[in-house]
């Protein structure tokens, strides 16, 4: 009797072992997935909303002289600093790095001299970090016109948009023997352009489990844009925290909608690359207690008159309960 009491102890001894080798190998992932949950996120960021423009210009100065007859404030032999605060900065920047934009106006030479006369531009009134953006030469005692543009302005204004700078000055200057030039109607001029925001979150979904999200995938963006004008429109789409935090980084996606056509966000998904896709997991999960900004931002040659259908920020998000 002793020796089947034995055996059946034996007996039982194998079956717990094995029993714990099934659980711990053969069923870690089941028991993996009842510690876990997956969360649908369906964010709708913009949701029937219309954006329409029309050609503007923003002066820069009616009228300033250059040279020792023409000393004004912040003026020196031959210069002139203008400091400049745009009330939509962040779209001035924009249509201006999309190259929809110049700076025109009238420069006249009231010397007997011939002069050269140029425009600097910069983050500070300091000339020598400033970037030339264009000169032309004026002969004596003559008037012309200018207008310029280009890859200096667009990437000046390119790093502004970026860094989400609302100030820049213009340094106009010039060169003669004997400098004497007035410049006058001097303006941004820009192409169409608008912008759509809208502050989201925080996401009530997920917010509970805020400290325990272990992933989030399936990333991508639904919705559609309709372009009802008759030319081509190019749109950006900027999402970023609405406070700075070194939580994430705004990110931006882009394309070009043609005339009367739609365009299907899903179309971007094959385009993310691997930054894009952390920055929009970065987004998803920072929305879990925190607010982000979207920017919807149009620029077309004729006018902007667009529909945004709809845009949705799409994820699965996987936490620990």
């Amino acid at each position: 009797m002793r020796g089947i009491v034995q055996i059946f102890s034996r007996v039982l001894l194998a079956s717990a072992i094995i029993a714990t080798l099934v659980i711990t190998t053969g069923c870690e992932e089941l028991l993996d997935e009842a510690l876990q949950k997956d969360i649908t996120v369906e964010e709708e960021i913009f949701s029937d909303q219309t954006a329409t423009a029309e050609e503007e210009s923003v002066e820069v100065t009616s009228g300033v002289q250059l040279g020792a007859a023409g000393k004004l404030a912040k003026s020196a032999d031959g210069s002139h600093v203008i400091p400049m605060s745009v009330e939509e900065a962040a779209l001035f920047s924009w249509i201006l790095s999309e190259g929809g934009g110049a700076l025109r106006g009238q420069v006249e030479n009231r010397d007997g001299n011939p002069a050269v006369f140029k425009v600097y531009i910069g983050a500070s009134e300091v000339i020598a970090s400033a970037v030339e953006i264009g000169s032309i030469e004026v002969g004596a005692n003559q008037s012309s016109q200018f207008s310029f543009q280009g890859a200096l302005l667009e990437n000046f204004f390119k790093a502004q948009f970026e860094a989400g700078a609302g100030t820049f000055y213009l340094i106009l200057y010039g060169e003669s023997d004997s400098v004497n030039l007035w410049i006058s109607n001097l303006e941004f001029v820009l192409q169409p352009g608008a912008v759509i925001r809208t502050t989201v979150g925080p996401s009530s979904e997920y917010a509970e489990y805020a400290d325990t999200i272990d992933d989030i995938t399936d990333l991508s963006l639904a919705g559609s844009i309709r372009n009802n004008g008759a030319s081509p429109v190019a749109l950006l789409l900027r999402i970023g925290p609405e406070a700075p935090t070194p939580a994430f980084e705004a990110f931006s996606v882009g394309t070009t909608i043609a005339a009367g056509s739609t365009f299907d966000l899903n179309d971007w998904h094959t385009l993310f690359d691997a930054e894009t896709l952390a920055d929009m997991g970065d987004a998803i999960s920072y929305l879990a207690t925190g607010a982000v900004v979207a920017e919807l931002f149009f620029t077309s040659e004729t006018g902007v008159n667009v529909t945004v259908i709809s845009v949705v920020l799409l994820g699965t998000v996987s936490v620990g309960l």
